[in-house]
């Protein structure tokens, strides 16, 4: 497979939830670079005099019966922009190079500029990444770059489900890590069986592992909009994501992109239906009921019922905050951030060894109550042990971990504060 789309160049390109312009031009740019692609963009109007482009993107033709390969990225992210934004590469301790983010910042004590670091973005600039490359080395296939992902999924939510009618599945790189492939994010099916036995001697091949529990993302939001194909979230290997130490790991994230162009060599122009079990979200008094975990379906539509199995995503970080609690410095053990909750510093990684509790960045499911309007504003987030048992709630403003469950009693669908 050769990779011609270069990973630096696609870094380098700032971007910022609702500041896009320059991934947008950068894109135009690369299209007419390119043959046989053909571009459409959709632009949307939001409240508050915002606009979001969401880009569409087809190579080739498919004949009857045949259906495209489909992959999905977001065109935003969360860092905000510097003067000059620097790639450069790095070599771990694994002998691995890997690219990161920096740039001058003034020191008013010695009069100096210097360096320091800055986001890189791989989330979702390695998402982009991919997708050019696919659409350069396949002979069909389908892309769509969706705007706004960081800010609750909002391009991929008005998403044109007329480009999805003949994909065959759907495919997106957009989390930490170099070995998941989601098959579920908070509670909602992405794939069947089926599929995931089809695909399973690649997984192996490239060191990936089937993951039931993902973070929210764009593939996310195309289901609830009732495309019924298979899809699934992959690592795209940066690391550190939504921090000025955010840096991508190159050979990694070039295993992940030949997982999805050798996907698409075996599925060919197939078609992989599936349609995800039916659920809602208990709110209100139930919103945290005492089993701790019961979805409400309708069982003449499914005959299990959907559990949260604990999916508080401690790999994945929140897609609605940018205030996170404050920073102490990285893991001796794995490198992967520390974070302070009550006074103690707390890995944020999930599978570090030496680290007793993780906690999440994620308030459960975006879409769960009133498109998440109290998440906002409360910024408690669960905390848990290393086989996922819940201790309790951390709340940022108060510094403070409640080691009860918290539940919340409201008929207000626009309340500010969670009574403890």
């Amino acid at each position: 497979m050769n990779i011609k789309t270069q990973l630096k160049d696609v870094l380098a390109v700032q971007s910022h939830s609702y500041e896009e312009t320059k991934m947008v031009e950068y894109i135009r740019r690369w299209v007419k670079s390119q043959k046989n692609i053909k571009l459409h963009e959709i632009k949307h109007s939001l409240a508050g005099g915002k606009t979001i482009t969401n880009m569409y993107l087809t190579k080739g033709t498919v004949g009857k019966g045949e259906y495209y390969p489909c992959y999905v990225a977001h065109t935003d992210t969360v860092h905000d922009f510097v003067d000059n934004l620097f790639i450069s590469e790095n070599v771990n301790k694994d002998g691995e190079t890997t690219l990161y983010g920096w740039t001058y910042e003034y020191d008013e004590e010695s009069g100096a500029n210097l360096q320091v670091e800055a986001g890189c973005g791989g989330d979702d600039k390695v998402g982009v990444w991919a997708c050019l490359n696919l659409l350069q080395n396949l002979d069909t296939c389908k892309v769509a770059l969706f705007a706004a992902e960081e800010v609750g999924t909002v391009g991929s939510s008005k998403a044109d489900t007329k480009f999805f009618k003949d994909v065959g599945y759907v495919l997106q790189t957009d989390r930490r890590g170099n070995k998941d492939f989601v098959t579920k994010i908070s509670g909602k099916y992405l794939s069947g069986k089926k599929f995931q036995k089809k695909i399973s001697g690649l997984l192996k091949t490239h060191n990936f592992e089937l993951q039931p529990n993902g973070g929210l993302t764009d593939v996310k939001a195309l289901k609830g909009l009732d495309i019924y194909v298979c899809m699934a979230n992959i690592s795209s290997c940066y690391y550190r994501p939504h921090t000025d130490g955010e840096y991508v790991v190159v050979k990694d994230a070039e295993n992940t992109l030949k997982l999805m162009y050798n996907i698409a060599k075996l599925l060919g122009n197939t078609l992989w239906s599936h349609k995800a079990p039916d659920y809602s979200v208990y709110t209100g008094s139930n919103y945290w009921p005492k089993s701790w975990a019961k979805v409400k379906t309708n069982k003449s539509k499914v005959d299990h019922v959907a559990q949260w199995e604990q999916d508080v995503e401690l790999d994945d970080w929140n897609r609605s905050f940018n205030t996170l609690p404050k920073r102490s410095g990285a893991c001796p053990t794995c490198d992967e951030d520390l974070r302070v909750i009550n006074n103690t510093s707390v890995c944020v990684n999930p599978d570090c060894s030496s680290c007793d509790v993780q906690y999440t960045m994620d308030f459960w499911d975006d879409y769960g109550y009133n498109g998440g309007s109290f998440y906002d504003a409360e910024q408690i987030f669960p905390v848990t042990d290393k086989n996922l048992n819940l201790i309790g709630y951390y709340s940022k403003a108060k510094d403070k971990l409640y080691y009860k469950p918290i539940e919340v009693r409201t008929t207000d669908p626009n309340q500010t504060k969670i009574p403890f």
